[in-house]
C-alpha cells in the first residue's frame, strides 16, 4: 500500500505544472463567467420621495457620453456636457452591452434606475458600492490578463532538456 501511494505521489508531482495551469486557466474562466453586474447585498435602495442630488433632468449627456464609450472611443468634452463626476465613474464601469441599454434608454428609464426604483437589466446599479465593486473588480481582471502566462512543457520537452532521446 505505501508504495502505491508513492507511486501517485510521484505522478501528482510531475503533473504539478499542468494542473496549475489548468486551474488557472479554470479560474480566469469562471471569474469572467460571475463578473454579472448586480446590487450588493449590503445596500438596497430606500424608497424615498426626495430626489438625489445626483440625477439630472435630462441624459442626454449621459446618452452621448455611453454612445462614445460603447464604440471604444474617449468621451469628449462636449459628450460629457451635463454629466457629474459619479455619472462618468458610473458609465466607465459599464460593460459594452449595458452600454448599448444607457444608449437606448429613455430619460424616465434612466432616472427610474439611478434612483433605484426600477432597475435596468444588466446595467450596474447607480450607486457608490456597486460602481467601487465593479472597478475592484475590472482591477482584478487587468491584474489576472496581465500576469504572463509560463510555457507549459512536454514530455519530450523535458527529455531533450535532459540530453535523452523520446
Amino acid at each position: 500500500m505505501r508504495r502505491f501511494f508513492a507511486m501517485i505521489t510521484a505522478i501528482l508531482k510531475s503533473m504539478g505544472h499542468f494542473t496549475t495551469e489548468f486551474v488557472r486557466e479554470g479560474g480566469k474562466w469562471v471569474a469572467k463567467l460571475l463578473r454579472v453586474p448586480g446590487a450588493p447585498m449590503h445596500s438596497m435602495p430606500t424608497e424615498t420621495d426626495d430626489e438625489p442630488a445626483s440625477v439630472p433632468e435630462t441624459f442626454d449627456g449621459v446618452r452621448r457620453a455611453a454612445g462614445a464609450l460603447a464604440m471604444g472611443k474617449i468621451p469628449t468634452p462636449e459628450d460629457l456636457v451635463g454629466v457629474s463626476e459619479k455619472a462618468a465613474r458610473w458609465l466607465q464601469v459599464q460593460p459594452k452591452d449595458a452600454l448599448h441599454r444607457i444608449m437606448c434608454a429613455d430619460d424616465e428609464q434612466l432616472r427610474e434606475h439611478v434612483r433605484g426604483r426600477s432597475p435596468i437589466r444588466g446595467v450596474v446599479p447607480f450607486d457608490d458600492a456597486a460602481i467601487a465593486d465593479m472597478e475592484m473588480a475590472e482591477a482584478a481582471e487587468e491584474a489576472m490578463v496581465s500576469e504572463p502566462t509560463p510555457v507549459m512543457r512536454t514530455r519530450r520537452m523535458a527529455l531533450q532538456e535532459r540530453g535523452m532521446r523520446p
